[in-house]
């Protein structure tokens, strides 16, 4: 079945497959990975009503429409959002696949239109969206292979902060002031492990370092 038309405000995440232009080199490992993450995702949407989904080459789009203020039901939107992303990416890292995400929280559209064979229109407004996506492909506060954050400044009208705080107990998030992002650590089970995960992803981004230093250097002296 189609997406439903969908005009007002929602949570919207932008997820892609990290690494995915470097499997391009090989097409059959790039649809492999397109196949078993649209597979996910259908799999994953198919038993949580709340999440729609679109899912676009190597990039999914998931929306959680919430037009109430109400606290509590922005709670629960959020808690069903969080409950598939963190799904999604454990489904996708057991086949060796990392994703990145980014949430933000705003007005969203989206139309089906009129279509004919040969031409598919699918409409796609709203700051939401706008915000997710720019945040996903931030070049200078860039997220790493398996991250996931929500962007905290994109709604005045709504207290994120706020919201994450009441479902503390139920996920890890951490919020960084300096950024105004909600990291989402979907990874760990305790906020007290943050701290150590961060130090291991460091020292392996490190070593892909001194390796990189170590073949340049192999190279030049046999020049």
């Amino acid at each position: 079945m189609a997406l439903e038309n969908i005009n007002g405000n929602a949570f919207v995440a932008f997820t892609d497959i990290a690494g995915f232009k470097k499997m391009l080199v090989d097409g059959n490992r790039a649809a492999k990975a397109l196949d078993y993450f649209y597979n996910c995702g259908y799999d994953i949407l198919n038993v949580n009503s709340l999440v729609k989904g679109l899912f676009v080459s190597d990039s999914g789009i998931l929306i959680v429409p919430c037009n109430s203020t109400d606290k509590m039901k922005l709670k629960d939107n959020l808690v069903a959002l969080l409950k598939v992303i963190k799904e999604l990416n454990i489904r996708m890292l057991d086949e060796n696949y990392m994703l990145t995400t980014s949430i933000a929280f705003g007005y969203f559209k989206y139309e089906n239109r009129l279509e004919f064979p040969g031409m598919s229109k699918d409409m796609i407004l709203g700051h939401a969206y706008l915000n997710a996506y720019l945040d996903n492909e931030n070049r200078t506060n860039k997220l790493d292979p398996g991250q996931c954050r929500i962007v905290c400044d994109n709604d005045n009208t709504v207290d994120i902060g706020g919201i994450a705080k009441e479902i503390e107990k139920e996920y890890v998030l951490e919020l960084v002031k300096k950024e105004k992002r909600i990291y989402f650590h979907w990874y760990i089970e305790k906020k007290t492990d943050i701290k150590r995960f961060r130090e291991s992803y460091q020292l392996a981004k490190n070593s892909v370092y001194e390796r990189e230093l170590e073949i340049l250097q192999e190279f030049n002296k046999n020049r």
